[in-house]
């Protein structure tokens, strides 16, 4: 099985939301950041670098949030 990575080009920034696009173009609400941009693209750039997709999706079914993801993996 291989592991899907987020990019630059699937995970975009809309407004206040961070979605995945997979590549069928199906988007996916991944995590929303109201009125903090500098904290979004922060965010963006360390699950890019430090999850799959695979496994931030399987995290957020069972119930974690985003920032708990990420925190877990030493984002602050």
């Amino acid at each position: 099985m291989s592991l899907t990575f987020f990019t630059k080009k699937n995970l975009k920034k809309i407004g206040d939301e961070i979605v995945y696009i997979n590549e069928d173009r199906e988007r996916k609400v991944i995590a929303v950041f109201k009125n903090n941009n500098s904290r979004a693209n922060k965010f963006m750039r360390f699950i890019r670098e430090n999850v799959t997709v695979e496994n931030y999706m399987r995290e957020l079914e069972e119930g974690a949030t985003p920032s708990e993801i990420a925190r877990d993996r030493g984002f602050y």
